[in-house]
């Protein structure tokens, strides 16, 4: 089932705050949620529920909101939605920072649902990232984020397997260095496709905001 609801601000009137923005979604949402879950028997409705999350940009700024059912909240710092989001905010936890650069936070953001979609059944297997600055929308290359997919399953194999040969104190001296040298090879093997094909990090194509 698919659902669509507009809202428009007042004839001449014209959306200049991030409070405006959230109010307009908020009445969106409203609109939505009364027609298609509120109409369902309350049984029914504990899983019929939706998260969303909308990133909006006004004169040169771009701000984040998270949608959960009738509720539209500014994000500050990082959020995830959907199927496996739980997971993804485990990972992203562990590893986000507020001050790292772009480059970094298009890596993370492949990861995180990389991990979603190894270990979350139904999640998509397509991955697209789209980075917002201030006049651009910019959509990076599918190709290259599966590409960097292949080396985040060596790189999570290669620790796992060098953390628990680690531990084990009966494991030869010379099959633990062994298995250091693949862990940093995997690394090596990263960081060189990352100079390879720096297109990650900047744009597949742009379309402008203003």
């Amino acid at each position: 089932m698919t659902v669509s609801a507009t809202h428009s601000p007042a004839q001449g009137d014209k959306i200049k705050t991030f409070q405006q923005v959230q109010e307009v979604m908020g009445g969106v949402i409203q609109k939505i949620y009364k027609k298609s879950i509120g109409a369902l028997p309350q049984e029914q409705r504990l899983d019929s529920g939706f998260t969303l999350l909308a990133a909006v940009g006004i004169g040169g700024e771009t701000r984040l909101f998270r949608i959960g059912d009738t509720r539209v909240e500014p994000v500050y710092g990082f959020a995830c939605a959907g199927i496996g989001a739980y997971l993804a905010t485990y990972v992203a936890e562990g590893l986000y920072s507020p001050d790292m650069p772009l480059s970094r936070a298009i890596i993370l953001a492949s990861y995180i649902v990389y991990v979603a979609k190894e270990h979350v059944p139904g999640c998509g297997k397509t991955t697209s990232i789209i980075t917002l600055s201030k006049s651009q929308a910019t959509f990076d290359w599918d190709q290259e984020i599966y590409a960097c997919e292949g080396y985040f399953h060596s790189f999570d194999s290669s620790i796992k397997s060098l953390f628990l040969t680690c531990a084990d104190t009966e494991t030869p001296d010379a099959s633990f260095d062994q298995r250091v040298e693949e862990f940093v090879q995997s690394l090596q093997r990263m960081r060189e496709h990352k100079k390879r094909y720096p297109d990650l990090d900047t744009l597949h194509y742009s379309e402008d905001l203003e």
